[in-house]
C-alpha cells in the first residue's frame, strides 16, 4: 500500500480516484469529497468506516476490489469493539462495494445510515461451504424481511460469456426507498447450482413472513417442488405481483393452488407473469379456477405461448387451445408473447 499522507492541504477536494493503486489517505476533517472511487484491497472495514465518517458530503462511493480467485487478498473485517458510533451520509446517492466478505459489508452497513433513494450494490464473496442465505442474517435479514419489492436471479449458465462470477443476485427495495443489489459468488465449481438454488428458496421461506412484500420476480433455471414453494408463497400475505421465468413452471403453478387450509396463498395476488417459462396451459387454467373459487381474482396475466415449446404431459391440442382461450379472457388485461429461449439456451449449462 502507498501512504499518500494527508490531504488536509486540499480542503476543497471534491473527487478522489485511486483505483489503480491501493493508498492510505488522511482526509481533512470534515472533507468536502462528493465522489470517491478507491481500491480497498489492503483496507480493513474499520479503515473504510473511519474514512467515510470524515466525508459527510459524499454522494457517490465505489469501493473497488478486482474479482480474483485468491480470496486471501480480500479486504479484512476488523471489529471496532464498540468504539465507533453510527453516523449518517445524508447526501449519498450510490454506494458500491466490490467483492468483499459478508462480515466486511455487514460491519459498514451497521454503522452507516443512508438516506432514502440510495442505491446500494454489494458483491459478496462466500467462504467455502457456506450457503447463499447465510449472508442474510442480522442487518441484511432485517432489510430483506422489510422489503416491498424483491427480485431473485440465479444465472442459468456457468461458462463463458453467460457467467458473471456472481450467479445469485438479490435486488430489493425497503419502505424508505433504499434499493439494494446483492450479488453473491460461488465458492467453487464442484457443486450443483440447481440444488443450491432449491435450498436457497427453502431457506428463504424459513426467514419468516414478509409483511410488506408486494412484488416479486424470480428467474431460475429450476425451482424446488410445489410443497416447498407453497410454504414460501404462504409467507407473502400481501403479495400483489409475481413474475417467474424458469424451464418448468409446473411446481410454481401448483404452489399457487390450495395445499392446506385456509386456501390458496397470496390472496391479494392480482398480476401473474410467466413470460419465458414452460408450462401447461391446462394446469394454469385449473389453478386459476381454484383461486377464483376462493375469491382470489387476477387482473393481469402475462404469458409466452409457443405451442412447440409448451410443457405438455398430454399433447391434446383441442384441450390445450381451449385452455389458452380461457386464459385469454380470465383477466382484465392479457399479454401474450410467442418468444422463448433459443435452442442453445436449453442446453445444459
Amino acid at each position: 500500500m502507498i501512504n499518500a499522507g494527508s490531504l488536509e492541504h486540499l480542503p476543497n477536494l471534491s473527487e478522489l480516484y485511486t483505483r489503480s493503486v491501493a493508498v492510505r489517505i488522511i482526509l481533512p476533517n470534515p472533507s468536502l469529497l462528493t465522489k470517491l472511487d478507491i481500491d480497498i484491497r489492503q483496507m480493513s472495514s474499520l479503515d473504510v468506516i473511519r474514512f467515510l465518517s470524515l466525508a459527510p458530503m459524499l454522494e457517490h462511493v465505489d469501493l473497488f476490489h478486482r474479482y480474483e480467485d485468491n480470496r486471501s487478498l480480500l479486504p479484512r473485517f476488523v471489529d471496532d469493539e464498540g468504539t465507533l458510533s453510527p453516523f449518517s451520509l445524508d447526501h449519498m446517492k450510490t454506494f458500491r462495494i466490490r467483492w468483499c466478505l459478508h462480515r466486511f459489508a455487514d460491519h459498514i452497513m451497521r454503522l452507516v445510515t443512508f438516506p432514502p433513494s440510495t442505491n446500494i450494490t454489494l458483491s459478496i464473496c462466500r467462504l467455502r461451504y457456506t450457503s447463499v442465505m447465510d449472508f442474510f442474517d442480522g442487518h441484511f435479514q432485517i432489510m430483506l424481511l422489510s422489503s416491498v419489492s424483491l427480485s431473485i436471479n440465479v444465472e442459468w449458465f456457468r461458462w463463458g460469456k453467460h457467467s458473471s462470477g456472481f450467479p445469485f443476485i438479490f435486488e430489493f427495495s425497503v419502505p424508505d426507498a433504499i434499493h439494494y443489489r446483492i450479488k453473491i459468488d460461488e465458492w467453487g465449481l464442484d457443486y450443483n447450482r440447481n440444488e443450491e438454488a432449491h435450498s436457497m428458496f427453502v431457506a428463504l421461506a424459513s426467514l419468516g413472513p414478509f409483511h410488506d412484500l408486494r412484488q416479486i420476480s424470480i428467474s431460475s433455471r429450476s425451482l424446488p417442488g410445489a410443497k416447498a414453494l407453497n410454504i414460501l408463497l404462504g409467507k407473502f400475505p400481501v403479495m400483489e405481483e409475481i413474475a417467474v421465468k424458469t424451464r418448468d413452471a409446473a411446481p410454481f403453478i401448483a404452489a399457487l393452488g390450495s395445499h392446506h387450509p385456509p386456501g390458496p396463498p397470496c390472496p391479494s395476488l392480482c398480476k401473474l407473469d410467466f413470460r419465458g417459462s414452460k408450462f401447461d396451459p391446462r394446469h394454469l387454467r385449473d389453478v386459476i379456477i381454484e383461486r377464483q373459487e376462493a375469491n382470489h381474482h387476477l387482473r393481469e396475466l402475462c404469458l409466452s405461448i409457443n405451442q412447440r415449446r409448451l410443457n405438455l404431459s398430454d399433447p391434446d391440442l383441442f384441450t390445450v387451445n381451449t385452455a389458452i382461450r380461457f386464459l385469454n379472457l380470465v383477466a382484465d388485461k392479457y399479454t401474450e408473447t410467442g418468444d422463448y429461449w433459443t435452442s442453445s439456451s436449453e442446453e445444459d449449462g
